[in-house]
């Protein structure tokens, strides 16, 4: 599929915002951006998305919307040539507002926003831990004068990048993820318009109607320890053995993974459902959300599984303190196999435990919605633009 510069024509007062990120793969700050824009544009912004390597696999999902996609390929985070290209892009289609994501396109972006003079330029930081070199961390920083803004999805997030920069917090925000609560949502409210929809899907994916479902969503990759949730699954069987393990996603590390549920018995236990479309309904037909990851920033996943109302035990990493309160809606622990099995027994044994945190969990999420996220991100571009048109 091709896709076409197209010149925004808006009024003067409308606020043109263009999102630079690397590609529009399958990943959470690409689905976060397909189901924020949308609510950007509502509000009145005129909104675009550049990539600069490749549309990706979820770009037709943003043209569907009405969201323009448009490529510029950059050989290199500063290559001369590529990064004039883009410039006169942003130039020629008068855009009031950069705003970046990740660290390659957070460089490439900030240079090319800058040569084209754009009033307002935001870097997105979506993790800890991401620079992998000193001169990363150099080039961020020198090139952070240039920036209105940098928007961290967590505080966590926020005090560990001005830690690796030794930047101030004065010109840095916290915006966390939102989730659409209406999409995701408990059980109950599935079941009242879709009745049955949790029996059919557990038919679909064979997991019978008395099986308790452990649902973990994401790449599988090493970030994420997979393979200490399939260890986890054999020592949660011994006290529960009806627990199943759901794992929905894809990633280089599933024949793996497949290779070790193989070797510990646990073929029929763990179903490698794959990359979903249909997450928020498979999460219906869950009982518990797990996340085994030893590096988050804000879990886009773990909100949306409060969401729909499921109790949680994710690991003790970036945002998840920020998310769910321990105890609460759930538990936080460390990435091991013992405090995994422990957490996941203790929720599974105890009903009403179950049903206080599974009630909390609906509750918490509420506050991190994508209507929320929506307002604060305007109001930012808004506040940053005001202060630009004022010279101060």
């Amino acid at each position: 599929m091709l896709f076409k510069v197209r010149i925004m024509e808006q009024s003067s007062k409308t606020i043109r915002v263009l999102r630079i990120i690397t590609q529009l793969s399958r990943g959470g700050v690409e689905a976060k951006l397909a189901a924020l824009l949308p609510l950007l544009k509502k509000r009145g912004l005129d909104v675009a998305v550049c990539c600069v390597k490749e549309a990706g696999s979820l770009a037709e999902r943003f043209e569907e919307a009405s969201i323009p996609v448009h490529v510029f390929p950059v050989r290199s985070r500063l290559h001369p040539i590529d990064l004039l290209r883009l410039a006169r892009f942003i130039r020629k289609t008068r855009i009031d507002v950069v705003h970046t994501h990740m660290y390659a396109s957070n460089i490439s972006g900030t240079v090319a926003a800058r040569l084209a003079n754009v009033p307002v330029i935001i870097s997105n930081v979506h993790n800890v831990g991401k620079f992998k070199s000193s001169r990363q961390v150099r080039t961020d920083r020198l090139l952070s004068r240039f920036r209105s803004a940098t928007v961290c999805v967590s505080e966590r997030v926020r005090s560990d990048y001005m830690a690796t920069t030794g930047l101030s917090g004065e010109s840095m925000s916290v915006i966390y993820n939102g989730v659409n609560t209406e999409l995701f949502k408990p059980r109950s409210l599935w079941e009242a318009a879709n009745p049955g929809i949790s029996m059919r899907l557990r038919q679909e994916l064979g997991i019978g109607q008395d099986e308790r479902v452990i649902v973990a969503a994401g790449r599988l990759i090493p970030q994420k320890s997979p393979e200490l949730l399939i260890h986890a699954l054999k020592e949660v069987r011994e006290s529960c053995p009806n627990a199943r393990l759901l794992l929905l996603g894809s990633g280089e590390l599933r024949d793996a993974l497949v290779a070790l549920a193989n070797e510990l018995g646990l073929g029929n236990a763990v179903v490698f459902a794959g990359y979903r479309e249909d997450a928020a309904e498979l999460f219906s037909a869950a009982d518990v959300f797990v996340s085994s990851s030893v590096k988050e920033g804000f879990s886009n996943v773990l909100v949306e599984a409060l969401a729909s109302g499921l109790p949680a035990v994710v690991t003790d990493v970036g945002g998840n303190r920020e998310a769910l309160t321990d105890g609460e809606q759930g538990f936080l622990c460390e990435a091991s196999v013992g405090a995994l099995t422990q957490c996941l027994t203790r929720i599974l044994g105890d009903s009403a435990l179950y049903e206080r945190m599974s009630k909390s969990a609906r509750s918490r999420a509420m506050t991190f919605g994508l209507d929320k996220m929506a307002d604060q991100t305007v109001s930012l571009y808004e506040k940053l633009l005001s202060i630009k048109r004022e010279g101060k």
